[in-house]
């Protein structure tokens, strides 16, 4: 996974995990999305939880669909600003703001 500071909502790559059981059913949310690549579509799910940096989140809805690039998803401001996550570039480093 990638931070993406640009990105309004994560999105997983939806092979990235077919063998658990995500993928997409009759009646899921379809979301479009725009970047530098053009227009993109992901079908939504509500995960029961998730933890990033030490940062759980329940019931959260995610995007789940294909990105050009050899990385399973990105991590977009949905997950990074409700975490007050604190980005150092000086050290590469992504820490949760418990403060």
């Amino acid at each position: 996974m990638a931070i993406d500071t640009g990105a309004a909502h994560t999105i997983v790559v939806s092979d990235a995990v077919d063998d658990i059981g995500l993928g997409f059913d009759i009646g899921d949310p379809i979301n479009r999305s725009f970047g530098v690549g053009g227009t993109d579509y992901a079908f939504e799910k509500i995960v029961d939880s998730l933890e990033f940096g030490g940062v759980k989140m329940t019931s959260k809805p995610l995007d789940f669909g294909q990105i050009d690039w050899d990385i399973n998803g990105l991590i977009g401001l949905d997950i990074l600003i409700p975490g007050r996550f604190v980005i150092d570039l000086d050290n590469m480093e992504i820490t949760a703001n418990k403060g």
